[in-house]
């Protein structure tokens, strides 16, 4: 079939919907899909939830088919809001006032799939309807699935997690279909503006992207760089940086406005139904939240919300009601917003000063000349004006809204992707790396380097060493060019007679903002400091160990090159950094040891400080891995 038949899809799990948009390679025009289960109208969205019965292996409804509280039978229960408790430490946090309801990890993971699966089948079945072919002739077609992650997402064990539960959903599983995590939401949120928006930015400037969803707030700075094919082009000048502030922070903040007002109201009307508030934010305070700050609304001094279970006489002065209806005044729905706004310019103030100062790039000061809001709560005239006031400097920083918020990060997948099958290089042709990474290695024992450091003699060739230094093949916050690979040449000592075939490589990191002469050259006992974070494995077990294999060479273990004897075997080990993963690729003899090019990744969980006395682990030799000079 002909490349430019390629297809490409942008998926975008968001905290409260998802978005979907697809294109062909030849037309690179992304589309979004609008017609979704359980909605008659036209919608860029569709809900993030999944219903079951009790007991129920198979779910009963999924996205906007799942029913309202009020229509719940007895036994049901909606999941949603599940996004980010993918990653343990936040779905423990979020249950730490309740443990006994805290859902299992495992339980997580199957809402995880069994949505994904839904939403899957429905793109395979829309695609196939809009572009007329069969299910077979589907399978042989090539397709891309491009999904983002959240940057609350830190940890690399989680976004692996992520990758193989979209495959168990069914991304991937054609004939020629396959899956990449690709960027974060605030990158891709960057390039659909880069894209959509060019006309408004020249190159140098400096765009600071605000992607304001559900949950998250993501920003990321970026310059507009030249291109010769008239692309669009970005570099990434600081760290992608992301914080919990978002709409749905809104919503519970009005629920527990409206639960407090109604605990006197249950006594006289004690059968009025727990889920009431949850009932009133999900009917009329979704269209004042939507529309609050356009001029109409914002004419309004008070906002009524139908209370479901009043009479429709019922009043209370005291916490507000009138006619059956809870009133609020627009101050007191300006705190509602006031308050996640507050904290995305916390969140923002800092990075503006970095930059200033010259810190956050090439040393020199750079100051911010473009604003660009997306997503659910981007997408708020509230919001933009709070922008406009504090940023906007009298009109002379440009505030702009992506022409699509809700849609720009699904959208953004795919102009990205498409740019880089046609030119070789994405929109973001430079990123900054959110931590430092290092290879755990055996280095040659020197008494003033190594001062304080105990030395263990190599069990082959006799000579000293000190274990587990860190050899930092990238820093924090360094650029990593688009297609970049980063190589590292080191020795194995191994047995002539028996050499160990498995090859391990283990992996530390820093999320610390050290300069390089500042990280750990040792693995610390503290792992909030830097730990190890995967294990790398290559099985060599297929390959001769011989004086004529390119790379190896027999060295003895005395100097008069008498009596016992031992192998030196030079390799490579080659890492590719992606904005939200990373690849490794062994090479010995000319030969990649793997049939992807890729080598397995064993992620490690976070780790416990290990006391003074406790000795470092077995593996600490590290096959022997010496690196060279």
């Amino acid at each position: 079939m002909d490349e430019y038949e390629k297809i490409v899809v942008g998926v975008d799990l968001g905290l409260t919907c998802t978005g979907v948009a697809w294109s062909k390679l030849a037309t690179g025009k992304p589309l979004a899909i609008q017609q979704w289960p359980g909605r008659d109208q036209v919608v860029n969205k569709v809900r993030t939830a999944v219903t079951y019965r009790a007991g129920g292996v198979r779910i009963h409804s999924w996205g906007s088919e799942c029913p309202p509280p009020q229509d719940l039978r007895r036994g049901m229960d909606v999941k949603e809001y599940f996004k980010l408790f993918l990653d343990e430490s936040v779905l423990t946090k979020a249950f730490e006032d309740r443990p006994d309801e805290c859902p299992g990890i495992e339980e997580v993971r199957l809402w995880f799939h069994d949505y994904l699966r839904q939403v899957y089948s429905h793109i395979t079945r829309h695609l196939q309807e809009t572009l007329n072919c069969t299910e077979d002739e589907w399978n042989l077609r090539q397709v891309e699935y491009m999904f983002s992650v959240p940057t609350a997402w830190a940890e690399h064990s989680v976004v692996e997690d992520y990758r193989k539960i979209t495959r168990n959903a069914g991304f991937g599983e054609g004939d020629k279909h396959s899956v990449k995590i690709s960027l974060t939401e605030s990158e891709a949120s960057a390039v659909y503006s880069a894209h959509d928006q060019k006309h408004e930015f020249q190159i140098g400037d400096i765009l600071l992207v605000c992607d304001a969803g559900g949950g998250t707030t993501d920003t990321s700075v970026m310059e507009v760089m030249p291109a010769e094919d008239g692309s669009a082009r970005l570099e990434q000048i600081s760290v992608v940086e992301g914080v919990t502030f978002g709409s749905v922070q809104i919503d519970d903040a009005f629920i527990l406005k409206v639960e407090r007002r109604l605990k006197p109201v249950r006594n006289d009307f004690p059968r009025l139904p727990d889920y009431v508030a949850h009932q009133m934010v999900k009917a009329g305070f979704q269209d004042i939240k939507r529309e609050f700050g356009q001029r109409e609304t914002m004419l309004l001094g008070i906002f009524a919300f139908e209370v479901p279970g009043l009479p429709s006489d019922y009043n209370n002065e005291d916490v507000g009601i009138e006619f059956g209806k809870m009133e609020f005044s627009r101050d007191e729905i300006k705190e509602l917003f006031d308050e996640q706004i507050s904290g995305i310019f916390q969140h923002i103030d800092p990075q503006l000063e970095l930059l200033y100062q010259g810190e956050g790039h090439d040393g020199r000061p750079k100051k911010v000349s473009c604003f660009v809001l997306s997503g659910g709560l981007g997408s708020s005239a509230y919001v933009q004006d709070r922008f406009r006031a504090r940023y906007g400097n009298g009109g002379k920083t440009k505030i702009l809204v992506s022409k699509d918020p809700q849609l720009a990060v699904c959208k953004g997948l795919v102009i990205d992707r498409i740019q880089h099958l046609r030119c070789g290089t994405g929109v973001l042709q430079t990123r900054r790396c959110r931590a430092s990474y290092g290879i755990l290695f055996n280095e040659p024992y020197d008494k003033r380097k190594h001062r304080g450091q105990k030395p263990l003699k190599g069990p082959l060739d006799g000579k000293e060493y000190v274990i587990d230094q860190i050899d930092w093949f990238i820093v924090r916050g360094e650029p990593i060019t688009d297609g970049q690979s980063i190589v590292r040449r080191y020795s194995r000592i191994a047995d002539t007679d028996n050499p160990d075939k498995v090859w391990k490589v283990r992996i530390a990191i820093c999320r610390r903002a050290l300069p390089p002469e500042n990280l750990p050259q040792r693995l610390p006992r503290d792992p909030a400091i830097a730990r190890v974070v995967c294990e790398i494995k290559s099985d060599l077990q297929s390959h001769a160990f011989g004086e004529d294999t390119n790379g190896v060479a027999i060295r003895f273990k005395h100097w008069w090159r008498f009596g016992k004897k031992y192998l030196k075997i030079d390799h490579e080990v080659v890492i590719n950094i992606g904005p939200a993963d990373l690849s490794f690729e062994m090479r010995f003899d000319n030969k990649t040891w793997n049939d992807k090019k890729v080598v397995p990744v064993e992620w490690m969980p976070e780790q416990d400080p290990m006391t003074p006395e406790e000795p470092m682990e077995d593996s600490g030799w590290h096959n022997g891995l010496v690196r060279l000079s």
